[in-house]
């Protein structure tokens, strides 16, 4: 696909700036600046649901099933099963 656009001078040095640092050409340089911009845009879409399951934190531990609803009592329990030392 061929594109024409202008870019303003700020926009320009930038651009010469990363050909410059990473010895890549133009095609380059505007691909991965694309493809990185749509992985943000693709984090940005997910419903923080979808990023909690996908992080792995959801279901990595091995609890009681009633453990939201009992925490106290649990708590309590290991605390006095810790601090007994009879």
């Amino acid at each position: 696909m061929d594109i024409n656009t202008q870019l303003n001078e700020n926009t320009a040095a930038k651009l010469a700036r990363l050909q410059q640092m990473t010895n890549q050409d133009l095609g380059e340089v505007l691909q991965q600046a694309i493809d990185l911009y749509y992985q943000q845009f693709q984090t940005l879409s997910k419903t923080p649901l979808t990023i909690l399951q996908d992080s792995g934190f959801i279901g990595c531990i091995q609890a009681e099933p009633d453990l939201s609803a009992n925490y106290k009592l649990i708590v309590q329990k290991l605390v006095q099963e810790r601090n007994d030392h009879r």
